[in-house]
Protein backbone atom coordinates (compact mmCIF):
# COMPACT_ATOMS: atom_id res chain seq x y z
CA UNK A 1 0.00 0.00 0.00
CA UNK A 2 1.19 3.36 -0.91
CA UNK A 3 1.12 4.67 2.47
CA UNK A 4 2.64 2.32 4.57
CA UNK A 5 6.12 3.85 4.11
CA UNK A 6 4.71 6.44 5.92
CA UNK A 7 3.10 5.29 8.74
CA UNK A 8 6.45 2.72 9.57
CA UNK A 9 8.38 6.35 9.55
CA UNK A 10 5.73 7.63 11.98
CA UNK A 11 5.73 4.94 13.87
CA UNK A 12 9.57 4.73 14.60
CA UNK A 13 9.43 8.36 15.20
CA UNK A 14 7.29 7.82 18.08
CA UNK A 15 9.06 5.32 19.34
CA UNK A 16 11.76 7.64 19.92
CA UNK A 17 9.25 9.97 21.45
CA UNK A 18 8.60 7.54 23.83
CA UNK A 19 12.15 6.51 24.78
CA UNK A 20 14.93 9.27 23.61
CA UNK A 21 17.71 6.92 25.16
CA UNK A 22 17.12 4.06 22.93
CA UNK A 23 20.10 3.07 20.45
CA UNK A 24 17.80 0.36 19.20
CA UNK A 25 14.66 2.98 17.73
CA UNK A 26 17.34 5.25 16.84
CA UNK A 27 19.33 2.60 14.23
CA UNK A 28 15.82 1.24 13.06
CA UNK A 29 14.65 4.90 12.34
CA UNK A 30 18.08 5.49 10.56
CA UNK A 31 17.61 2.53 8.49
CA UNK A 32 14.02 3.67 7.15
CA UNK A 33 15.11 7.17 6.08
CA UNK A 34 18.08 5.14 4.76
CA UNK A 35 15.55 3.04 2.20
CA UNK A 36 13.49 6.28 2.01
CA UNK A 37 16.48 8.31 0.29
CA UNK A 38 16.83 10.45 3.09
CA UNK A 39 20.74 10.18 3.45
CA UNK A 40 21.81 12.95 5.55
CA UNK A 41 18.77 12.37 8.42
CA UNK A 42 19.57 8.62 8.21
CA UNK A 43 23.22 9.36 8.97
CA UNK A 44 22.59 11.78 12.05
CA UNK A 45 20.10 8.82 13.65
CA UNK A 46 23.19 6.69 13.21
CA UNK A 47 25.69 9.08 14.81
CA UNK A 48 23.00 9.00 17.26
CA UNK A 49 22.65 5.49 18.38
CA UNK A 50 26.55 5.68 18.23
CA UNK A 51 26.49 8.18 21.04
CA UNK A 52 24.20 6.27 22.98
CA UNK A 53 25.96 3.45 22.71
CA UNK A 54 29.14 3.47 21.92
CA UNK A 55 31.13 1.48 19.91
CA UNK A 56 28.10 -0.91 18.30
CA UNK A 57 29.37 -2.51 14.90
CA UNK A 58 25.70 -2.64 13.67
CA UNK A 59 25.27 1.73 14.09
CA UNK A 60 29.31 1.75 13.00
CA UNK A 61 28.57 -0.38 9.55
CA UNK A 62 24.92 1.67 9.39
CA UNK A 63 26.88 4.29 9.40
CA UNK A 64 29.92 3.90 7.08
CA UNK A 65 26.96 2.93 4.42
CA UNK A 66 25.29 6.05 5.01
CA UNK A 67 28.47 7.73 4.28
CA UNK A 68 28.91 6.16 1.44
CA UNK A 69 25.68 6.97 -0.07
CA UNK A 70 26.97 10.70 0.90
CA UNK A 71 30.31 10.88 -0.98
CA UNK A 72 32.05 10.57 2.10
CA UNK A 73 34.16 7.58 1.51
CA UNK A 74 36.85 8.88 3.37
CA UNK A 75 34.46 9.38 6.77
CA UNK A 76 32.98 5.99 5.72
CA UNK A 77 36.48 3.80 5.87
CA UNK A 78 36.91 5.11 8.80
CA UNK A 79 33.64 3.40 10.10
CA UNK A 80 34.31 0.24 8.58
CA UNK A 81 37.93 0.31 9.84
CA UNK A 82 36.36 0.66 13.27
CA UNK A 83 33.55 -2.20 12.82
CA UNK A 84 36.47 -4.40 11.83
CA UNK A 85 38.29 -3.35 14.92
CA UNK A 86 35.48 -3.97 17.03
CA UNK A 87 34.21 -7.04 15.33
CA UNK A 88 37.20 -9.16 13.46
CA UNK A 89 34.76 -11.80 12.58
CA UNK A 90 31.83 -10.30 10.79
CA UNK A 91 32.12 -10.44 7.34
CA UNK A 92 29.53 -7.70 6.74
CA UNK A 93 32.21 -5.47 8.12
CA UNK A 94 34.96 -6.35 5.77
CA UNK A 95 32.27 -6.28 3.17
CA UNK A 96 31.94 -2.56 3.83
CA UNK A 97 35.53 -1.99 4.09
CA UNK A 98 36.17 -3.73 1.14
CA UNK A 99 33.86 -1.22 -0.62
CA UNK A 100 35.18 1.81 0.84
CA UNK A 101 38.56 1.24 -0.12
CA UNK A 102 37.44 0.66 -3.48
CA UNK A 103 36.12 4.10 -3.31
CA UNK A 104 39.00 5.93 -2.49
CA UNK A 105 40.95 3.56 -4.90
CA UNK A 106 42.56 1.37 -2.28
CA UNK A 107 42.27 -1.25 -4.94
CA UNK A 108 44.94 -4.08 -3.29
CA UNK A 109 43.50 -3.38 0.28
CA UNK A 110 40.06 -3.29 -1.44
CA UNK A 111 40.48 -6.94 -2.62
CA UNK A 112 41.93 -8.69 0.70
CA UNK A 113 39.27 -6.94 2.73
CA UNK A 114 36.71 -8.53 -0.01
CA UNK A 115 38.76 -11.61 0.14
CA UNK A 116 38.19 -11.63 3.82
CA UNK A 117 34.49 -11.26 3.92
CA UNK A 118 34.23 -13.99 1.31
CA UNK A 119 36.19 -16.08 3.90
CA UNK A 120 34.12 -15.44 6.77
CA UNK A 121 30.59 -15.84 4.47
CA UNK A 122 30.87 -17.47 1.13
CA UNK A 123 27.43 -16.62 0.08
CA UNK A 124 27.97 -12.65 0.79
CA UNK A 125 26.88 -11.68 -2.52
CA UNK A 126 27.81 -7.98 -1.88
CA UNK A 127 31.03 -8.80 -0.87
CA UNK A 128 31.52 -11.01 -4.25
CA UNK A 129 29.92 -8.02 -6.54
CA UNK A 130 32.28 -5.45 -5.43
CA UNK A 131 34.97 -7.89 -5.80
CA UNK A 132 35.23 -8.55 -9.10
CA UNK A 133 34.54 -4.64 -9.67
CA UNK A 134 37.94 -4.43 -7.82
CA UNK A 135 39.17 -6.79 -10.19
CA UNK A 136 38.11 -4.97 -13.39
CA UNK A 137 39.12 -1.89 -12.24
CA UNK A 138 42.96 -3.46 -11.98
CA UNK A 139 42.27 -4.71 -15.34
CA UNK A 140 42.20 -8.17 -14.38
CA UNK A 141 39.51 -9.01 -16.58
CA UNK A 142 39.97 -12.53 -16.47
CA UNK A 143 39.88 -12.82 -12.23
CA UNK A 144 36.34 -10.77 -12.61
CA UNK A 145 34.99 -13.12 -14.36
CA UNK A 146 35.93 -16.34 -12.28
CA UNK A 147 34.38 -13.80 -9.28
CA UNK A 148 31.29 -13.46 -11.21
CA UNK A 149 31.04 -17.31 -12.43
CA UNK A 150 31.46 -18.05 -8.86
CA UNK A 151 28.53 -16.06 -7.10
CA UNK A 152 26.61 -17.07 -9.78
CA UNK A 153 27.38 -20.97 -9.17
CA UNK A 154 26.61 -20.36 -5.82
CA UNK A 155 23.29 -19.35 -6.40
CA UNK A 156 21.85 -18.48 -10.07
CA UNK A 157 18.34 -17.60 -9.31
CA UNK A 158 19.82 -14.43 -6.69
CA UNK A 159 23.06 -12.95 -7.84
CA UNK A 160 21.85 -10.52 -9.97
CA UNK A 161 24.79 -8.30 -9.71
CA UNK A 162 27.26 -10.89 -10.42
CA UNK A 163 25.18 -12.07 -13.71
CA UNK A 164 24.68 -8.64 -15.09
CA UNK A 165 28.54 -7.22 -14.60
CA UNK A 166 29.31 -11.09 -16.39
CA UNK A 167 27.26 -9.93 -18.98
CA UNK A 168 29.21 -6.84 -19.73
CA UNK A 169 32.79 -8.17 -19.21
CA UNK A 170 31.85 -10.57 -21.80
CA UNK A 171 30.32 -7.87 -24.23
CA UNK A 172 33.36 -5.86 -23.73
CA UNK A 173 35.67 -8.75 -24.48
CA UNK A 174 33.67 -9.31 -27.49
CA UNK A 175 31.60 -12.40 -26.54
CA UNK A 176 28.10 -10.67 -27.84
CA UNK A 177 26.46 -14.49 -27.72
CA UNK A 178 26.68 -14.95 -24.36
CA UNK A 179 26.97 -11.11 -23.41
CA UNK A 180 23.82 -10.24 -23.83
CA UNK A 181 21.81 -13.41 -22.26
CA UNK A 182 23.41 -12.30 -19.36
CA UNK A 183 22.84 -8.68 -19.55
CA UNK A 184 19.22 -9.26 -19.64
CA UNK A 185 20.04 -9.82 -15.84
CA UNK A 186 20.67 -6.39 -15.32
CA UNK A 187 16.87 -5.23 -14.12
CA UNK A 188 16.73 -7.90 -11.24
CA UNK A 189 20.20 -5.79 -10.51
CA UNK A 190 17.80 -2.62 -10.46
CA UNK A 191 15.42 -4.35 -8.55
CA UNK A 192 12.99 -3.89 -11.65
CA UNK A 193 11.40 -5.96 -14.38
CA UNK A 194 12.01 -5.12 -18.03
CA UNK A 195 8.07 -4.15 -18.69
CA UNK A 196 7.65 -0.43 -19.15
CA UNK A 197 5.17 0.52 -16.53
CA UNK A 198 1.82 1.22 -17.85
CA UNK A 199 1.82 -1.21 -20.56
CA UNK A 200 0.54 -4.33 -19.57
CA UNK A 201 1.63 -5.93 -23.48
CA UNK A 202 4.26 -8.65 -23.38
CA UNK A 203 7.93 -8.52 -23.55
CA UNK A 204 8.94 -9.22 -27.45
CA UNK A 205 10.70 -12.55 -27.43
CA UNK A 206 12.08 -12.07 -31.13
CA UNK A 207 9.48 -14.31 -32.95
CA UNK A 208 8.10 -12.64 -36.71
CA UNK A 209 5.90 -10.27 -35.79
CA UNK A 210 2.99 -10.10 -38.80
CA UNK A 211 2.03 -6.66 -38.56
CA UNK A 212 1.63 -6.53 -35.11
CA UNK A 213 2.85 -2.83 -33.16
CA UNK A 214 5.68 -2.89 -31.02
CA UNK A 215 7.14 -0.33 -28.36
CA UNK A 216 10.70 0.22 -28.11
CA UNK A 217 11.39 2.11 -24.98
CA UNK A 218 14.09 4.40 -23.78
CA UNK A 219 15.37 2.08 -21.01
CA UNK A 220 18.99 3.76 -19.34
CA UNK A 221 21.31 6.41 -20.74
CA UNK A 222 20.62 9.14 -23.02
CA UNK A 223 23.62 7.70 -25.06
CA UNK A 224 22.21 3.64 -25.09
CA UNK A 225 19.13 5.05 -26.58
CA UNK A 226 20.76 6.73 -29.44
CA UNK A 227 22.97 3.68 -30.16
CA UNK A 228 20.88 0.77 -29.68
CA UNK A 229 17.77 2.94 -32.08
CA UNK A 230 19.69 1.53 -35.08
CA UNK A 231 17.78 -1.47 -34.56
CA UNK A 232 14.03 -0.10 -35.35
CA UNK A 233 14.93 -0.84 -38.62
CA UNK A 234 15.69 -4.70 -38.13
CA UNK A 235 12.46 -5.30 -36.28
CA UNK A 236 10.60 -3.53 -38.81
CA UNK A 237 11.78 -6.12 -40.88
CA UNK A 238 10.42 -9.05 -39.03
CA UNK A 239 6.84 -7.16 -40.24
CA UNK A 240 6.69 -4.67 -36.93
CA UNK A 241 5.26 -1.52 -36.82
CA UNK A 242 7.44 0.13 -34.64
CA UNK A 243 7.16 2.98 -31.96
CA UNK A 244 9.26 5.00 -29.62
CA UNK A 245 8.85 5.71 -25.99
CA UNK A 246 11.24 7.97 -25.21
CA UNK A 247 12.39 11.54 -23.15
CA UNK A 248 11.27 14.37 -25.14
CA UNK A 249 14.53 15.72 -25.41
CA UNK A 250 15.20 12.53 -27.50
CA UNK A 251 11.78 12.34 -29.41
CA UNK A 252 12.15 14.44 -32.90
CA UNK A 253 15.94 12.82 -33.34
CA UNK A 254 14.58 8.79 -32.74
CA UNK A 255 11.68 9.64 -35.07
CA UNK A 256 13.94 10.15 -37.64
CA UNK A 257 15.70 6.44 -37.70
CA UNK A 258 14.65 3.93 -40.57
CA UNK A 259 12.02 1.55 -39.22
CA UNK A 260 10.19 3.97 -36.77
CA UNK A 261 6.49 4.78 -37.40
CA UNK A 262 6.50 7.15 -34.83
CA UNK A 263 8.33 8.56 -31.43
CA UNK A 264 6.56 9.33 -28.25
CA UNK A 265 7.19 11.20 -25.11
CA UNK A 266 3.80 10.14 -23.29
CA UNK A 267 2.32 7.14 -22.38
CA UNK A 268 -1.05 8.23 -23.48
CA UNK A 269 0.50 9.29 -27.12
CA UNK A 270 0.82 5.52 -27.53
CA UNK A 271 -1.57 3.30 -29.66
CA UNK A 272 -2.42 0.17 -28.48
CA UNK A 273 0.70 -2.45 -29.43
CA UNK A 274 0.75 -5.74 -28.71
CA UNK A 275 4.74 -5.97 -27.75
CA UNK A 276 7.27 -3.94 -25.78
CA UNK A 277 10.84 -4.12 -25.75
CA UNK A 278 13.39 -2.15 -23.99
CA UNK A 279 15.84 -0.59 -25.83
CA UNK A 280 19.06 -2.64 -25.10
CA UNK A 281 17.40 -6.27 -24.94
CA UNK A 282 17.54 -5.51 -28.67
CA UNK A 283 21.20 -7.07 -29.63
CA UNK A 284 20.40 -10.13 -28.06
CA UNK A 285 16.55 -10.58 -29.24
CA UNK A 286 18.05 -9.60 -32.31
CA UNK A 287 20.90 -12.60 -32.35
CA UNK A 288 23.71 -9.42 -32.51
CA UNK A 289 27.16 -10.77 -32.66
CA UNK A 290 30.76 -8.63 -33.79
CA UNK A 291 30.30 -10.68 -36.86
CA UNK A 292 27.08 -9.80 -37.81
CA UNK A 293 26.88 -6.67 -36.10
CA UNK A 294 25.87 -4.22 -39.29
CA UNK A 295 26.95 -0.48 -38.60
CA UNK A 296 25.29 1.96 -41.41
CA UNK A 297 27.99 5.41 -41.81
CA UNK A 298 24.60 7.39 -40.23
CA UNK A 299 21.35 6.41 -39.44
CA UNK A 300 19.90 9.38 -37.47
CA UNK A 301 19.42 13.22 -39.26
CA UNK A 302 18.19 16.26 -37.92
CA UNK A 303 14.77 16.78 -38.93
CA UNK A 304 14.68 19.90 -40.39
CA UNK A 305 18.41 21.00 -42.11
CA UNK A 306 19.62 24.66 -41.75
CA UNK A 307 19.45 26.36 -44.81
CA UNK A 308 22.14 29.08 -43.68
CA UNK A 309 25.50 28.09 -41.62
CA UNK A 310 24.72 28.76 -38.48
CA UNK A 311 28.56 29.29 -37.53
CA UNK A 312 28.82 31.66 -40.78
CA UNK A 313 30.96 31.64 -43.82
CA UNK A 314 33.65 29.78 -44.34
CA UNK A 315 37.02 31.58 -44.73
CA UNK A 316 38.83 28.36 -46.60
CA UNK A 317 40.18 25.05 -45.36
CA UNK A 318 39.87 25.55 -41.54
CA UNK A 319 38.67 22.67 -39.49
CA UNK A 320 35.50 23.84 -37.18
CA UNK A 321 36.24 21.16 -34.11
CA UNK A 322 33.37 20.32 -31.18
CA UNK A 323 34.42 19.72 -27.80
CA UNK A 324 32.85 18.45 -25.44
CA UNK A 325 34.62 17.60 -21.67
CA UNK A 326 32.24 16.59 -19.10
CA UNK A 327 29.89 14.66 -17.78
CA UNK A 328 27.57 15.56 -15.45
CA UNK A 329 27.77 14.56 -11.41
CA UNK A 330 25.57 11.67 -10.90
CA UNK A 331 25.91 9.70 -13.97
CA UNK A 332 27.92 6.21 -14.17
CA UNK A 333 32.36 6.90 -13.86
CA UNK A 334 31.34 10.68 -14.51
CA UNK A 335 34.72 11.54 -12.64
CA UNK A 336 36.63 9.00 -14.27
CA UNK A 337 35.12 9.97 -17.88
CA UNK A 338 35.42 13.91 -17.52
CA UNK A 339 38.46 15.73 -18.49
CA UNK A 340 39.97 19.09 -17.33
CA UNK A 341 39.08 21.49 -19.63
CA UNK A 342 42.12 23.41 -20.02
CA UNK A 343 43.55 20.29 -21.81
CA UNK A 344 42.15 20.62 -24.87
CA UNK A 345 44.41 23.92 -25.27
CA UNK A 346 46.59 20.90 -27.09
CA UNK A 347 44.33 21.66 -29.69
CA UNK A 348 43.95 25.06 -29.81
CA UNK A 349 47.08 25.53 -31.31
CA UNK A 350 46.84 23.70 -34.23
CA UNK A 351 46.62 26.18 -37.47
CA UNK A 352 43.28 26.43 -38.95
CA UNK A 353 41.71 24.68 -36.01
CA UNK A 354 38.68 26.79 -34.46
CA UNK A 355 37.66 25.45 -31.39
CA UNK A 356 33.49 24.87 -31.07
CA UNK A 357 32.21 24.44 -27.26
CA UNK A 358 29.02 21.58 -27.59
CA UNK A 359 29.02 21.15 -23.88
CA UNK A 360 25.66 21.06 -22.32
CA UNK A 361 24.64 22.04 -18.95
CA UNK A 362 26.43 24.02 -16.37
CA UNK A 363 29.44 22.63 -17.07
CA UNK A 364 29.70 24.62 -20.11
CA UNK A 365 30.54 27.85 -17.36
CA UNK A 366 33.93 26.41 -17.48
CA UNK A 367 34.60 28.21 -20.96
CA UNK A 368 35.48 31.61 -18.78
CA UNK A 369 37.41 30.50 -16.28
CA UNK A 370 40.62 31.22 -17.12
CA UNK A 371 43.04 28.51 -18.59
CA UNK A 372 39.99 27.77 -20.93
CA UNK A 373 40.70 27.36 -24.51
CA UNK A 374 39.23 29.94 -26.61
CA UNK A 375 36.18 27.90 -27.91
CA UNK A 376 33.00 29.42 -29.20
CA UNK A 377 30.13 28.70 -26.46
CA UNK A 378 27.14 26.84 -28.43
CA UNK A 379 25.09 25.94 -25.32
CA UNK A 380 22.61 28.35 -25.79
CA UNK A 381 21.30 27.20 -29.18
CA UNK A 382 21.82 23.55 -28.79
CA UNK A 383 18.34 22.58 -27.34
CA UNK A 384 16.96 19.21 -27.78
CA UNK A 385 19.02 16.53 -29.40
CA UNK A 386 17.14 17.46 -32.75
CA UNK A 387 18.85 20.92 -32.68
CA UNK A 388 22.25 19.59 -31.07
CA UNK A 389 22.26 17.59 -34.39
CA UNK A 390 21.57 20.47 -36.31
CA UNK A 391 24.28 22.22 -35.26
CA UNK A 392 26.47 19.03 -35.23
CA UNK A 393 26.21 18.54 -38.90
CA UNK A 394 27.69 21.91 -40.02
CA UNK A 395 31.19 20.62 -38.12
CA UNK A 396 33.77 19.03 -39.16
CA UNK A 397 34.79 16.51 -36.21
CA UNK A 398 33.33 16.10 -33.05
CA UNK A 399 36.16 15.58 -30.25
CA UNK A 400 34.33 14.50 -26.99
CA UNK A 401 34.71 11.94 -23.83
CA UNK A 402 32.19 9.29 -23.26
CA UNK A 403 28.77 11.19 -23.29
CA UNK A 404 25.78 10.77 -25.46
CA UNK A 405 27.85 13.08 -27.69
CA UNK A 406 29.84 10.37 -28.78
CA UNK A 407 26.81 8.54 -29.79
CA UNK A 408 24.85 11.04 -31.26
CA UNK A 409 28.06 12.66 -33.47
CA UNK A 410 28.76 8.75 -34.56
CA UNK A 411 24.74 7.96 -35.17
CA UNK A 412 24.85 11.17 -37.79
CA UNK A 413 28.09 10.10 -39.57
CA UNK A 414 30.09 12.51 -38.48
CA UNK A 415 33.77 12.01 -37.94
CA UNK A 416 34.35 11.61 -33.94
CA UNK A 417 36.94 10.86 -31.37
CA UNK A 418 36.28 9.74 -28.25
CA UNK A 419 38.93 10.30 -24.82
CA UNK A 420 38.02 6.94 -23.94
CA UNK A 421 39.04 6.40 -19.91
CA UNK A 422 41.32 3.52 -18.33
CA UNK A 423 38.46 2.03 -16.86
CA UNK A 424 36.32 1.43 -20.42
CA UNK A 425 32.85 0.67 -20.68
CA UNK A 426 31.57 -2.34 -21.80
CA UNK A 427 31.09 -0.77 -25.73
CA UNK A 428 34.35 0.69 -26.79
CA UNK A 429 35.74 -3.39 -26.27
CA UNK A 430 38.95 -3.52 -24.88
CA UNK A 431 42.41 -2.04 -27.09
CA UNK A 432 40.77 -1.21 -30.33
CA UNK A 433 41.24 2.56 -32.13
CA UNK A 434 37.78 2.12 -34.16
CA UNK A 435 34.05 1.35 -32.65
CA UNK A 436 32.10 -1.50 -34.93
CA UNK A 437 28.84 0.29 -33.48
CA UNK A 438 30.31 3.42 -35.59
CA UNK A 439 32.42 3.63 -39.10
CA UNK A 440 33.29 7.68 -38.19
CA UNK A 441 34.65 6.87 -34.47
CA UNK A 442 38.01 6.88 -33.56
CA UNK A 443 38.74 5.84 -29.63
CA UNK A 444 42.13 7.54 -28.18
CA UNK A 445 42.43 5.48 -24.76
CA UNK A 446 43.80 6.20 -21.46
CA UNK A 447 47.19 4.21 -20.70
CA UNK A 448 47.03 5.27 -17.12
CA UNK A 449 44.00 6.64 -14.85
CA UNK A 450 43.62 9.79 -15.14
CA UNK A 451 46.00 10.51 -17.40
CA UNK A 452 44.69 12.61 -20.15
CA UNK A 453 47.46 14.84 -21.08
CA UNK A 454 49.10 11.67 -23.54
CA UNK A 455 45.68 11.32 -25.12
CA UNK A 456 45.28 15.59 -25.84
CA UNK A 457 49.06 14.82 -27.07
CA UNK A 458 48.18 11.75 -29.43
CA UNK A 459 45.02 14.04 -30.81
CA UNK A 460 46.72 16.93 -31.20
CA UNK A 461 49.42 15.32 -33.68
CA UNK A 462 46.64 13.52 -35.39
CA UNK A 463 44.50 16.77 -36.29
CA UNK A 464 48.33 18.50 -37.34
CA UNK A 465 48.26 15.52 -39.79
CA UNK A 466 44.89 15.97 -41.19
CA UNK A 467 45.69 19.29 -41.54
CA UNK A 468 48.91 19.12 -43.72
CA UNK A 469 46.51 16.86 -45.89
CA UNK A 470 43.30 18.18 -46.35
CA UNK A 471 40.14 19.12 -43.67
CA UNK A 472 38.15 16.00 -44.89
CA UNK A 473 40.65 12.95 -44.50
CA UNK A 474 39.50 11.99 -41.22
Amino acid sequence: MRGEPAVELATLFHKIDLDPSDPCAHLDLGSALRQAGRKEEAMQLFQKALALRPGWPMALYNLGIARLDCGDAPGALAAFQETVTIRPDWSLGYGGLGVALLETWNLDAAKQCLNKSLALDPDLHMARHYLGLAHAACHEIDAAIATYREGIRRDPEVCYECRALLGTWLLALGDYSAGWKEYEWRFGAWGRTPRLSGLSCPVWDGSPLDGKSIVLWDEQGLGDALQFIRFASQVRERGGEVWVFCRPSLRALLATCPGVSSAVSRLEDLEPCEYQIPFASLPGILGVTLENLTAPVSYLAPPVQRSVDPLGPRSGQEIRVGLVWGVEAGHPNWQGRSCPLPGFRALEGVPGVELYSLQFGALSAELRRPGAPQAADLSAVLGDFAQTAAMVAHLDLVVTVDTSMAHLAGALGKPVWVLIPYDADWRWLRDREDSPWYPTMRLFRQEERGAWEPVLERMRTALQEIRQRDRTAF
